[in-house]
């Protein structure tokens, strides 16, 4: 998960619900703008090969765990 905006709100966000994945931070824009992401919710999925698949919606809890089988089956 990453996170487009500052630190302190990144970290509120991430204790508020409870997130357990790991979290960073692009201040600079450089990790959102190397996916062409412009916007939230937005989702990078990478298996151990560097195999990747980045999507610009929101997904719901199903979708996210489909997408995640998939990679890790790959």
């Amino acid at each position: 998960m990453a996170w487009h905006d500052a630190r302190e709100a990144m970290r509120a966000f991430v204790d508020r619900y409870g997130i357990r994945m790991p979290t960073a931070v692009d201040e600079d824009d450089q990790l959102f703008g190397r996916f062409g992401f412009f916007y939230q919710p937005s989702w990078v999925f990478m298996n151990d090969d560097g195999k990747f698949e980045a999507l610009r919606q929101e997904l719901g809890a199903e979708s996210l765990r489909q997408r995640i089988d998939t990679l890790l089956a790959s």
